[in-house]
């Protein structure tokens, strides 16, 4: 039996497609160029929703989305890399 976030019988296209296009970019652009989405552009405002969201919603998601949202913080655009 599936939840909400992953019904059952839903497949995995919903998942596959997006990571191959991450994937891709990844390969054809390197990282910085790759990332997308709020933390990527520094979004803070739209960081705390995402946090609002997990904590009322999901909460067992949360410290996997704070801990990808802290390990992306470094590979942004224009990030020095080390």
């Amino acid at each position: 039996m599936g939840d909400v976030r992953h019904p059952a019988g839903a497949g995995n296209s919903g998942f596959i497609t997006p990571l191959e296009g991450t994937l891709n970019n990844i390969e054809n652009a390197g990282i910085p160029q790759a990332l997308t989405g709020p933390i990527a552009r520094g979004d803070t405002e739209t960081v705390k929703k995402h946090i609002a969201a997990l904590q009322k919603e999901a909460p067992d998601a949360l410290s996997v989305y704070c801990e990808l949202g802290l390990q992306t913080i470094p590979h942004r655009p224009g990030q020095r890399q080390n």
